[in-house]
């Protein structure tokens, strides 16, 4: 399945055409480290570092070491799905949670810790049923590498 994600972009460039190429439709979407650069992670985030009195940054000591059992790639996956929630909407409000401008999606976070991180890829696929189409890849890459992808963690 993972093969059926297409449309590759820099979140930088995605957020800088105002999302103009994602579709309004149900579906899922991944974030991938770029081909061939280490990625380094850095004690701050780029996104908000609070959320009602709650620290939303991670130890960057912890990430590493689950980072490193994990793939190197891929580093988030994510759906959309809901009534209204369209691919265009979702990844507009996790984009904009990293740049700091929005608190709607906290998935994902460890992202934002991710030095260079607006040079990260995104890519997408339409589907009729993500919840279920998620929920699949989540498992298929945990069974493979026994965590979930750098941003689909749930740290302390």
């Amino acid at each position: 399945m993972l093969n059926q994600f297409k449309n590759f972009c820099s979140l930088d460039m995605l957020y800088d055409t105002k999302f103009s190429s994602i579709p309004n439709k149900k579906g899922l979407y991944i974030v991938k480290a770029f081909p061939n650069k280490k990625v380094i992670f850095s004690s701050d985030t780029t996104a908000i570092r609070e959320f009602k009195g709650k620290n939303m940054l991670y130890d960057t000591d912890e990430l590493l070491a689950k980072f490193e059992i994990s793939d190197k790639e891929i580093l988030y996956i994510g759906k959309a799905g809901g009534k209204r929630n369209t691919l265009k909407q979702r990844i507009s409000q996790f984009i904009r949670y990293g740049y700091g401008l929005a608190k709607n999606h906290r998935g994902g976070r460890a992202i934002w810790q991710v030095i260079d991180n607006k040079n990260l890829l995104l890519g997408y696929m339409e589907c009729k049923n993500p919840e279920k189409d998620e929920k699949l890849l989540l498992e298929q890459y945990k069974l493979k590498y026994s965590v979930l992808p750098l941003g689909n963690w749930k740290i302390g």
